[in-house]
């Protein structure tokens, strides 16, 4: 397996998260959270440490949508990166598309990655094995199964038709 540089990687086109995609969830629940450690210093009421445990546990997963200048997705020569998952070489790239469902009322898009072969073997550089600090934070990617990545648009600064058209632009010419 290959092991790729940032920099030697950042060369082609990455998506960043939006500017005001997950400020409110972060912020909100450490306000919360810290606001409940004090209740729980002063009053002393478990509910309110338990309060707080579960707000700083939120504000701790939403942590990433903070770190705007985090590269996410992104694609060069050598293939499609996913942030925590790695570099899927162009070669095993089956179909690239974006699928549109809703909750509610409420309408999502997710870039759907198939792959035309296992996943082990798609991947040039192999990111899943986090460092211990980020085994609970969010990440952008859900596997559907061994060959269908899915990764929700939504906290993404980026026209989703625009990415679909670049991302298959660079598989046409990368993918020789």
């Amino acid at each position: 397996m290959q092991i790729l540089s940032d920099r030697e990687f950042f060369d082609g086109f990455t998506v960043c998260y939006g500017s005001d995609r997950g400020d409110f969830r972060f912020f909100v629940s450490a306000l919360i959270g810290c606001v409940s450690v004090l209740v729980f210093i002063v009053v002393g009421q478990p509910l309110a440490l338990a309060t707080a445990l579960l707000f700083l546990c939120s504000a701790y997963y939403h942590f990433p949508l903070v770190e705007k200048k985090v590269p996410r997705i992104g694609a060069s020569q050598y293939g499609i990166f996913v942030d925590g998952f790695g570099i899927i070489d162009w070669r095993a790239v089956k179909d690239i598309e974006i699928r549109t469902y809703a909750v509610r009322s409420i309408e999502n898009k997710e870039l759907i990655i198939e792959l035309n072969r296992d996943v082990d073997a798609a991947l040039i550089s192999d990111w899943r094995k986090l460092p211990v600090h980020r085994l609970l934070m969010k990440l952008p990617w859900r596997l559907r199964d061994d060959r269908v990545l899915s990764v929700l648009l939504e906290p993404f600064a980026v026209d989703k038709d625009k990415l679909l058209e670049t991302l298959q632009q660079m598989r046409t010419f990368y993918d020789n």
